[in-house]
């Protein structure tokens, strides 16, 4: 099942789903909504081991920490994972932060992210 909106995109790639923002997750912003739905479509629909690409997402706020954390949790219920790429260091140092990187795998590239599914 794809899923598209304004700012994030769910394309199937095999059995796992990558699911690219464009755009800020922070309150207030259209990605912080698009993204909330987009995993709960996927996530109904079975789709729940994914790669999301954040290259093009340049900062999030606790909000959009919080979707990030939400879904990793509704994904990991249903017996997947959320995997996260291309990540700004900014990014990257908030999650560190608030402990996340204990808990999220985050990969350099999606090339990367996709083929750590297959190395367990």
């Amino acid at each position: 099942m794809a899923v598209t909106s304004g700012s994030v995109t769910a394309t199937p790639v095999g059995a796992l789903t990558v699911v690219s923002v464009r755009g800020p997750l922070k309150l207030g912003h259209p990605p912080l909504e698009e993204l909330r739905e987009a995993l709960r479509q996927l996530a109904d629909s079975g789709q729940v081991d994914l790669v999301i690409d954040l290259k093009e997402m340049p900062l999030f706020d606790s909000t959009g920490i919080g979707v990030l954390a939400v879904g990793y949790t509704s994904m990991k219920r249903r017996g997947g994972t959320i995997k996260l790429c291309g990540m700004v260091d900014l990014a990257r140092q908030m999650l560190k932060t608030v402990g996340l990187l204990r808990i999220f795998e985050v990969y350099d590239t999606r090339e990367q992210a996709l083929a750590s599914f297959t190395e367990h």
